[in-house]
Order: C-alpha cells, then structure tokens, then sequence
C-alpha cells in the first residue's frame, strides 16, 4: 500500500546514513528479500542501484524544474 511504501523508502533512507557508500543500503535490501523468500545477490543489488542511479538523477532533476 502506499503508506507501507512510504516507511519502507524511509527506512531505506534511514539504512543509507549507517555508513559512507551504498553497501549498508544493499545489505539492507539484500537482507529484506531472503526475508521475502527472493534470492537474489549483493553484487546484483549492488550493479542494479549502480544503473539506476542516473534514472533517479534525471528523475529528481526532472521534478526540481517543475
């Protein structure tokens, strides 16, 4: 639902300030799907927040011009 959205990217937010870099938010979303029952690896976490980071740049950039 979109309240349970909303704390979830907050709490990944909130992972994000454990340490410098992106591997805490990784381990985070890593850790919650084998806790969901989805296998997948930290280093595929880690390439797919890498290829998604300039379509989230472009995103935010998108919305400050509105």
């Amino acid at each position: 639902s979109g309240n349970e959205a909303e704390h979830y990217a907050k709490d990944v937010v909130m992972a994000d300030f454990e340490s410098n870099g992106d591997q805490d938010v990784a381990e985070k979303l890593a850790k919650d799907f084998q806790h969901a029952g989805i296998t997948v690896s930290l280093k595929d976490i880690l390439a797919e927040m890498e290829r998604l980071l300039p379509v989230a740049r472009q995103q935010i950039m998108g919305d400050a011009k509105k």
